[in-house]
C-alpha cells in the first residue's frame, strides 16, 4: 500500500482548509456522541437607563445539547441533535420619555419570564468520496408559545482538481406563534395566534489560493412572510402604548468573505471575516472579525478573536413616537435601532484520538459609540452579554466523526 508523505506544504494546506467549514471533512467510520453546555447571561440594565430608576435583571439562557453522529458506510453519515434550553429573566417591554430631560428610558417586563425550549435536528450526509457531497436536514422546535418545523438541502461540488469547491443550498421553515395571555383582559393588544414562513437560499465558492491560504465567498437570500412583529413588545405613542407593528414580509441579502492563512513557522492559522447585510426594512449592517488559532501542542489548540459590528435603523423604528405614522408601522425594539458592538472570544480545544473537549468564553458589548455614523438618540435597551460554553465528545472508532470544537459554525442571515 502506498502511503502519502506529509510535506510542509501539505501540512500547511491541511491546517488552512480545516479552518473553513466547507473543507472540514471526516474519513472516520464510527460513532460519535457529544455534549455541549452553554450559559448565556445578559448584564443588568443600568439604573440610569431604566424607567423605574433602579437596575433591572435581564435574560439568562442555559442550554444542553446532545449530538449523535453515525457513519453508516463509506458514503453515508447520519447526525441527530437534541437541544434543551431554559430561559428566565425580564426582557425590554417598551421605551418612554424620561421625566428629567425627555431622554428615552426602558420599561422592562414586570414578571420574570421562565420557559423551556426543545429542539430536534436530523441530518443525512452523503459523500461519494469523489467530487460531490450533499446533505438533507429536518428540524423541529417547541416551546410554550412558539413552534417551528424546518427543512433544508445543500450540495458541494469540487472542480479545478479539487482546488475549488462550489456550494449551494435552500431551506424552509414554518413557525406558529401562540403568545402567553394573548387577547386577555390584561393584554388586549396581544395577538392570540399567528404564523410565519421563511425561505432561504445560499451559494458560495471556496478557493485554494496557495498551499497556505484559502478563501471563501458566499451570497445568501432570505424571505419572511407572515406575522413578523414582536407580540410581547409595546410602543409608546403620544402618552399611550400600542402594539409593535412591522411589515408582514421581509427580503434579506447577505454577502460574506472569509480568508484563512496558515503560518507554518508559528503553527497557527490566521483568519479574517467580513459580512455585509441589508434588507427592505432599510437595515444594513457590517461585521468584521479577526482571529487566530494557535497550536500549543499536538493535541491542544488556543483560539482568540475580536469582532466589530454596526447597523442602521429600520425605517419604522423610533425610541417613541409623537403620533402614529400613516402606514401604521411602529417599533422601538433595540434590535432594530442604530448601534454598534464589539466582542471578543477565547477558546481552548483538546483533540485526542477519541476524546475531544473545548472551553470557550465570549463577551459582547453594544453601544451607540461603536457605530460608524453618529447616533442621535441611543436606545436604552441595548444589551451586553457573556457566553460560557463547555463541550465534550467521544468517538467509538479510531478518530472522531466530528470532533467537539468551541468554534460553532452558525451564521444567521438576519443581523
Amino acid at each position: 500500500m502506498t502511503r502519502l508523505k506529509t510535506t510542509p506544504s501539505l501540512a500547511a494546506l491541511t491546517g488552512a482548509l480545516a479552518a473553513l467549514p466547507a473543507y472540514a471533512q471526516s474519513e472516520a467510520d464510527n460513532t460519535r456522541v457529544g455534549y455541549r453546555y452553554s450559559h448565556y447571561s445578559e448584564a443588568d440594565l443600568p439604573a440610569a437607563r431604566a424607567a423605574g430608576g433602579g437596575a433591572s435583571e435581564r435574560y439568562e439562557i442555559r442550554s444542553h445539547q446532545i449530538d449523535l453522529a453515525q457513519r453508516l458506510n463509506a458514503s453515508w453519515t447520519l447526525d441527530a441533535g437534541l437541544m434543551i434550553e431554559t430561559m428566565s429573566g425580564a426582557s425590554p417591554w417598551f421605551v418612554m420619555p424620561g421625566a428629567q430631560n425627555g431622554a428615552p428610558v426602558q420599561v422592562m417586563s414586570g414578571a420574570s419570564i421562565t420557559e423551556e425550549r426543545y429542539a430536534l435536528n436530523l441530518k443525512a450526509q452523503r459523500d461519494d468520496q469523489g467530487m460531490r457531497r450533499w446533505a438533507a436536514q429536518l428540524g423541529a422546535s417547541d416551546e410554550d408559545d412558539y413552534n417551528s418545523v424546518s427543512a433544508g438541502v445543500s450540495m458541494e461540488l469540487d472542480t479545478d482538481q479539487r482546488r475549488r469547491t462550489w456550494s449551494a443550498g435552500v431551506g424552509f421553515s414554518d413557525d406558529t406563534l401562540k403568545p402567553t395571555d394573548g387577547g386577555s383582559a390584561t393584554y388586549p393588544e396581544r395577538i392570540v395566534r399567528a404564523s410565519k414562513q421563511s425561505w432561504s437560499a445560499f451559494a458560495g465558492v471556496s478557493q485554494i489560493l496557495s498551499p497556505q491560504t484559502v478563501a471563501q465567498l458566499s451570497l445568501a437570500y432570505g424571505y419572511d412572510d407572515g406575522f413578523l412583529s414582536d407580540p410581547y413588545k409595546l410602543v409608546f405613542v403620544n402618552g399611550q402604548t400600542e402594539a409593535d407593528r412591522r411589515p408582514d414580509e421581509r427580503h434579506q441579502w447577505a454577502f460574506s468573505a472569509r480568508v484563512r492563512h496558515y503560518l507554518a513557522s508559528m503553527r497557527s492559522v490566521l483568519r479574517a471575516d467580513w459580512r455585509h447585510f441589508r434588507d427592505d426594512w432599510d437595515i444594513h449592517s457590517d461585521t468584521v472579525e479577526l482571529g487566530a488559532w494557535q497550536r500549543l501542542t499536538a493535541r491542544l489548540r488556543l483560539g482568540l478573536s475580536a469582532r466589530w459590528y454596526r447597523q442602521s435603523q429600520a425605517e419604522f423604528y423610533a425610541p417613541y413616537f409623537e403620533q402614529t405614522p400613516q402606514n401604521g408601522l411602529i417599533s422601538s425594539d433595540y434590535r432594530l435601532s442604530p448601534y454598534g458592538a464589539v466582542s471578543w472570544r477565547g477558546s481552548v480545544d483538546y483533540i485526542g484520538s477519541r476524546w475531544t473537549a473545548s472551553l470557550a468564553i465570549e463577551s459582547y458589548d453594544s453601544d451607540e459609540d461603536y457605530a460608524l455614523r453618529t447616533v442621535r438618540v441611543a436606545n436604552p435597551g441595548l444589551v451586553d452579554f457573556s457566553v460560557i460554553s463547555l463541550a465534550f465528545s467521544y468517538s467509538f472508532g479510531q478518530s472522531p466523526v466530528a470532533p467537539a470544537t468551541s468554534e460553532v459554525q452558525m451564521v444567521p442571515l438576519t443581523p
